[in-house]
């Protein structure tokens, strides 16, 4: 039998949130990830056959053993995958 706990602790402190993207697309109109991120920071990403998906998590969001860039991939990745396959794409993290 597994029993799990979880507290939750409220405090009036301020929590700093890390702003993610994570960007997707398809390896027709992307050669590697490097002209994926590019396309990215110069706008033509909506060009082409991408997607882009913003989201932030707070530095205090944990799941033990993993970073805090590990579960911002896993959170960004399941965004994704709901529309998206991985093969034939190439996908990206970028914390901005």
């Amino acid at each position: 039998m597994i029993h799990a706990t979880r507290d939750i602790i409220i405090s009036s402190e301020k929590v700093l949130m890390h702003n993610f993207v994570y960007v997707i697309g398809s390896k027709d109109d992307f050669s590697d990830a490097r002209e994926l991120c590019s396309a990215y920071f110069s706008g033509e990403i909506k060009d082409k056959n991408a997607s882009v998906y913003e989201f932030q998590v707070n530095e205090t969001c944990a799941i033990a053993g993993y970073s805090l860039t590990e579960m911002a991939t896993l959170v960004g990745q399941g965004m994704a995958f709901e529309s998206w396959t991985q093969t034939d794409a190439f996908g990206l993290l970028i914390e901005l």
